[in-house]
């Protein structure tokens, strides 16, 4: 059976990734670089449909971008800081 490309980059028909296939979760850090502010756009896709996600997480905040389904957490501390623990 012959396949799309849609089919082969395993994305639906705007480009976006398939929501059974959505990207997997990141922390992000203090001392991390970013193009945009990850509280207002998302850093997967740029977009700005961005939901702070109720989980009681006591070392950050827990996102998610409603247009590609991102899932990521902003820690209140560095890299060198996690390696420490």
């Amino acid at each position: 059976m012959t396949k799309t490309i849609a089919n082969w980059l395993n994305v639906n028909e705007n480009g976006k990734p398939k929501e059974n296939n959505p990207p997997q979760p990141r922390t992000f850090y203090l001392d991390d670089t970013l193009k945009n502010d990850p509280t207002q756009v998302c850093p997967n896709c740029e977009s700005n449909e961005i939901d702070t996600i109720n989980t009681h997480n006591v070392d950050g905040i827990d996102y998610k971008c409603d247009s590609c389904k991102f899932r990521y957490e902003i820690v209140y501390f560095t890299k060198r800081d996690e390696i420490g623990h």
